[in-house]
């Protein structure tokens, strides 16, 4: 009997139920903590402006890799190491309406989330690429000049057809 309502895309739709996680919070005090991510540094190495003040190097856990993409600007939750304390593991991701969860538990302080949103705001990621005028001036008359010789080099020529 022939699919009317249309492929395998249409059943495998179907089965799909939404289940809602669980909220994860943090258990030991002294171990895990909530962080922000503040710069990407790569090979799963990311700046963490954590909840107590201290910016720390995260890594992403292995269960973690290649499983759960992180970006700037993501809440996690981080386990702190013992031998090396401004050096952590991230955990966690919270997504945006987890975040207002724990807001509203008590759990994440509000500061810290507004002052992080703050920073955030204030940085600049283009300062790197800016040029000051100064320099571009100077620039642009090294390129008139490019250009006048290129133009005396393709100008035309009165071309006989018996040289040809």
């Amino acid at each position: 009997m022939p699919n009317k309502k249309g492929g395998r895309n249409y059943k495998r739709g179907k089965k799909t139920i939404h289940v809602q996680k669980e909220l994860i919070i943090k258990e030991t005090k002294n171990e895990e903590e909530y962080g922000f991510i503040k710069q990407k540094l790569g090979n799963g190495r990311f700046t963490i402006v954590c909840q107590d003040g201290i910016s720390r190097l995260g890594i992403i856990s292995g269960k973690m890799r290649k499983r759960v993409w992180l970006e700037l600007n993501d809440y996690v939750l981080i386990a702190i190491w013992d031998y090396q304390t401004e050096k952590c593991s991230i955990i966690h991701k919270y997504e945006q309406q987890d975040v207002q969860k724990l807001i509203e538990k008590e759990e994440l302080n509000k500061e810290f989330v507004k002052q992080s949103r703050e920073d955030l705001l204030n940085e600049s990621s283009y300062d790197d690429f800016y040029i000051s005028t100064d320099e571009s001036d100077d620039d642009d008359d090294d390129d008139d000049d490019d250009e006048k010789k290129l133009d005396d080099k393709w100008t035309k020529k009165d071309i006989d057809i018996n040289d040809i």
